[in-house]
């Protein structure tokens, strides 16, 4: 199993990092030295459980500005924008 994400936002990201890869190889390298540190040792296991009781504690911000978002201007009266 791949996403073992433990918030929302973190299954998010995720997603978007599956869709949209690293392809510079420094950031594919450091990345990679990220999950050994968090996942090849005692250490790292224990910082990552408790990094994750303390994200499952708070809200999910970014969700919770798209309702505010939401419910502020409706559906029917969302703002398009356009760069030219």
């Amino acid at each position: 199993r791949l996403d073992r994400c433990c918030t929302g936002f973190g299954k998010r990201l995720f997603r978007t990092w599956i869709c949209a890869p690293l392809r510079d190889p420094a950031e594919i390298e450091a990345r990679l030295d990220a999950v050994e540190l968090l996942t090849g040792t005692e250490w790292g296991r224990s910082c990552r459980q408790a990094l994750c009781r303390a994200l499952r504690a708070l809200t999910d911000a970014e969700r919770g500005l798209g309702k505010v978002h939401m419910e502020a201007g409706g559906r029917k009266q969302g703002v398009m924008f356009d760069d030219t």
